[in-house]
């Protein structure tokens, strides 16, 4: 009986066309997976990269044929990268891919790999920009980690990984508003608290969670040191919480001194000229 369901176990683990790291991680646990059919509760790291942004205007500005010839010129630029990748994509073709890594089925350096993700297609886009006859920005990317409930779907003829749960939705909702803080990649509380030396930029909530959490970006150590990242997080402090905005100011006037590109500290200026009333922490509704 056994043998019989871990033949079956591995024949729809096969449907699901996974890429061949995570399917034979998965049919190496046959325990996991038979979890997988039932539905498990995971830890996970999800990656959003959004061109939404670019296809609204290349949509406006270019011919069908020009619109579909960038698309399909990115895809196959990031293709081989996706099929590569220990992950499991619940969307893989631009202009959305969204990759979720997990001890289970990426290896216990998850984390590593979902940055290093990140990274690598932010890079491979960016390089391949100058190419196209509508140039974009830059792509965005948002990473978020947490609990998700992961199960495998079957119908009459196919099988599908799904995810679902708060990261799922935070990493789409980061990837949105990155440039906001002109940051290639936002990360949550939870991944920016995993990484050292993790760049701070904002204060958050979600919706019916009391937790105050900080919103990160991918550090980057030749743009600033420990002080600049301690002082910032002092000065959200100041700012959102004692409604010191004075001295908050004082704060971020120093971090612009010691570091002209950290754009999130000219942000806070602006909002320090704010009466305190009207200086919210904003909110992402996740589910």
């Amino acid at each position: 009986m056994a043998l019989v369901k871990s033949i079956r176990i591995k024949k729809i683990l096969r449907q699901l066309k996974l890429n061949p790291s995570v399917l034979k991680n998965l049919q190496s646990d046959i325990e996991w997976a038979e979890k997988a059919f039932r539905g498990d509760n995971q830890f996970a790291c999800v990656v959003t990269v959004s061109l939404h942004d670019y296809t609204s205007g290349a949509c406006e500005r270019l011919s069908p044929e020009e619109f579909i010839e960038n698309i399909a010129g990115l895809q196959k630029q990031v293709s081989m990268l996706v099929e590569n990748t220990p992950a499991i994509f619940t969307s893989n073709h631009l202009p959305e891919i969204q990759a979720v890594f997990s001890s289970n089925f990426s290896g216990e350096e998850f984390l590593d790999k979902a940055l290093q993700f990140a990274i690598a297609i932010s890079g491979i886009l960016n390089d391949v920009n100058d190419e196209l006859t509508f140039p974009m920005t830059s792509p965005k990317v948002g990473i978020a980690c947490g609990q998700a409930i992961a199960g495998i779907i079957q119908t009459s003829d196919s099988a599908f990984y799904s995810f679902t749960g708060r990261p799922i939705y935070l990493s789409r909702m980061l990837a949105f508003e990155n440039h906001r803080f002109n940051e290639l990649i936002l990360i949550d509380n939870e991944t920016g608290n995993r990484i050292n030396m993790a760049r701070p930029l904002d204060l958050y909530r979600i919706p019916g969670y009391n937790e105050i959490n900080t919103l990160y970006s991918i550090p980057d150590s030749e743009r600033e040191n420990e002080e600049t990242r301690s002082l910032f997080k002092a000065g959200l402090q100041l700012l959102y919480l004692e409604k010191n905005n004075k001295h908050a100011a004082t704060i971020f006037r120093k971090i612009t001194s010691m570091n002209e590109n950290y754009f999130a500290a000219k942000e806070m200026l602006v909002k320090c000229e704010a009466p305190c009333g009207e200086i919210k922490l904003r909110s992402y509704r996740v589910l």
